[in-house]
């Protein structure tokens, strides 16, 4: 799978008080579309979890998934960073100085 496979992520952001930050689904190649991939928060940072659903036995199987760690990767990446553009950014502790990270970059007048 090439990033140029997954064509569109759609990104639900949830209210955070669980451990469930979003809901993603993908489009693939303009063709196909796969839901109920979630953004999941972890003791590292958001994770990805696959769709999945529950089995006769009452276990649950992910219903999609990349068949090698590349495709994982590349899969994974791309919706964390479309969650990334759409999350907040992380809030400063009050009375605390602003950093240069946090200038302004000029814009020009158009």
């Amino acid at each position: 799978m090439s990033l140029n496979d997954i064509t569109d992520v759609k990104i639900r952001k949830l209210d955070g008080t669980g451990n469930v930050l979003a809901f993603a689904d993908i489009t693939l190649l303009g063709l196909y579309v796969v839901r109920g991939f979630k953004v999941m928060s972890g003791e590292n940072g958001p994770w990805v979890s696959m769709p999945s659903q529950r089995d006769k036995g009452g276990n649950w199987r992910d219903s999609f998934f990349p068949l090698n760690k590349d495709a994982r990767a590349r899969l994974t990446g791309t919706i964390l960073e479309k969650y990334g553009l759409l999350a907040p950014p992380p809030a400063r502790s009050q009375g605390a100085e602003p950093s240069a990270d946090d200038a302004m970059e000029p814009v020009d007048d158009l």
